[in-house]
């Protein structure tokens, strides 16, 4: 679990200190899948409130996480709009997962 929370914020951000805490923990467990998993969408989702809230430094968590996690799931989404996004991938309400692999490059993922 990554705790993306910002005191006083409603915006989520990974610090320096934990992204490089994730990557020595992928590298240190490059034989396993892993799931990470965060309260804040890590990208946009089109849907304003949550696009509010997002992961502000995404591209970081691509950078870092790339395709050494098998996925990454979030909380405070609605199961029908998961299920238009990739319905394969959905879990519970109100978690969902992709997979990082699958996650553009750039912050800007236009939601379906």
């Amino acid at each position: 679990m990554l705790d993306s929370a910002v005191a006083g914020e409603h915006g989520g951000l990974l610090c320096e200190s934990r992204l490089a805490w994730l990557d020595a923990c992928l590298a240190a467990h490059h034989d396993r899948r892993i799931l990470l998993a965060l309260h804040h969408p890590p990208m946009a989702l089109g849907i304003r409130y949550m696009d509010d809230i997002r992961l502000q430094n995404s591209q970081a968590l691509h950078d870092v996480a790339g395709c050494r996690a098998a996925a990454v799931s979030w909380g405070w989404q609605s199961p029908e709009r998961l299920a238009s996004m990739a319905p394969e991938r959905v879990i519970a309400q109100p978690q969902a997962l992709i997979s990082l692999c699958d996650l553009p490059s750039s912050d800007s993922r236009e939601a379906v």
